[in-house]
């Protein structure tokens, strides 16, 4: 119950659910635990402005509309990631009243500022990502895209370089392990085909100390 954190998380689902009133408790809820809870705030702001869009008919109340700008104000005062374009329209088109111009910029704003965090948590938990069997394909190659271009941009930063090494491995254990079960569906289909046997007991026995050899790395990493 006092975890800040479930609370705006609750509040987000109430909100997408269209239970406006629920989620302006469960984001009030998270403010009290937390006074600094910027997203908190802002998802506040937006749940006022949303409750409003929903209920048009409704003449919105002066106080309800200071309290979804003091709110939006407030997560910037804390965050100043909320600052992005069009936060001042927004806060223009509210003061105004123009509410369904606020909610849609204040909207891009959400979107943009959520992309932004989940790519720099993203960029920071991939390196603790255990890999192996655990990650795909299509994560490794994304993230060894990633990695090329940041080097690029980048290229005296070596704990980029670090990671870039540690996934070409990790790509080179993935495709190793391919050849393996392409080997062991040869010998399915003819399993008198002593060049791949003879080809797959040595690929094995290597594999091993391929994959041993990575996880030693990775726990230096």
């Amino acid at each position: 119950p006092r975890y800040a954190d479930y609370h705006n998380t609750l509040g987000e689902i109430f909100m997408y659910g269209k239970d406006f009133s629920k989620a302006t408790v469960e984001f009030q809820e998270a403010i009290k635990i937390n006074l600094y809870y910027a997203e908190a705030y802002f998802n506040l702001g937006l749940a006022i402005l949303k409750s409003f869009n929903a209920n048009s008919h409704a003449l919105p109340a002066p106080k309800q509309l200071i309290h979804s700008r003091d709110s939006f104000k407030r997560a910037l005062m804390i965050d100043a990631d909320y600052g992005v374009s069009p936060f001042d329209m927004g806060i223009k088109a509210l003061e105004s009243t123009q509410l369904n111009k606020a909610l849609e910029y204040f909207e891009m704003v959400f979107t943009k500022v959520r992309e932004r965090k989940r790519a720099d948590q993203a960029n920071y938990f991939m390196r603790f990502v255990v890999v192996g069997d655990s990650i795909t394909d299509e994560t490794l190659d994304s993230r060894i895209q990633y990695l090329e271009n940041e080097t690029t941009k980048n290229p005296s930063y070596v704990d980029l370089h670090a990671e870039l090494s540690q996934c070409y491995l990790e790509q080179a254990r993935k495709s190793w392990r391919k050849g393996i079960e392409q080997y062991r569906k040869t010998l399915d289909l003819n399993p008198g085909f002593g060049s791949a046997r003879r080809c797959l007991d040595q690929a094995e026995r290597q594999y091993g100390d391929l994959c041993n050899s990575l996880e030693e790395i990775i726990s230096k990493s």
